[in-house]
C-alpha cells in the first residue's frame, strides 16, 4: 500500500485553499456583480482567508496507523465514486 507522506496532505489543503481564495478574488473583479453579491464573495474570501490562517503547514504529530489506514481507505472509496460517476 502506498500512501502520501503526512505534509503533502497538508499541501493539497492549503493549494485547495488559495484557489478557492484565488476564484473568490477573481469574481470579486466581476463589474456585473450585484452589492449584495459582491458582499458575498467578499465574506467567502474572509472565510477563506481566516481558514487558511488557522490551518498549521506541518503536522505536528506523527499520524497512527490507524488514522493512515482509515484515510487511506477514505480516499479509495472517494476515487471509486468519482469513477463511477464518469
Amino acid at each position: 500500500m502506498l500512501t502520501a507522506h503526512p505534509t503533502q496532505v497538508n499541501r493539497r489543503t492549503l493549494q485547495y485553499k488559495h484557489t478557492r481564495i484565488a476564484s473568490c478574488l477573481e469574481r470579486n473583479d466581476r463589474p456585473d456583480l450585484s452589492p449584495e453579491e459582491r458582499e458575498t464573495v467578499i465574506e467567502e474570501i474572509v472565510r477563506e482567508v481566516t481558514s487558511l490562517w488557522k490551518t498549521d503547514e506541518l503536522r505536528r504529530r506523527k499520524p497512527t496507523p490507524v488514522r493512515v489506514t482509515f484515510t487511506c481507505e477514505l480516499r479509495v472509496t472517494f476515487a471509486c465514486c468519482v469513477s463511477s460517476i464518469m
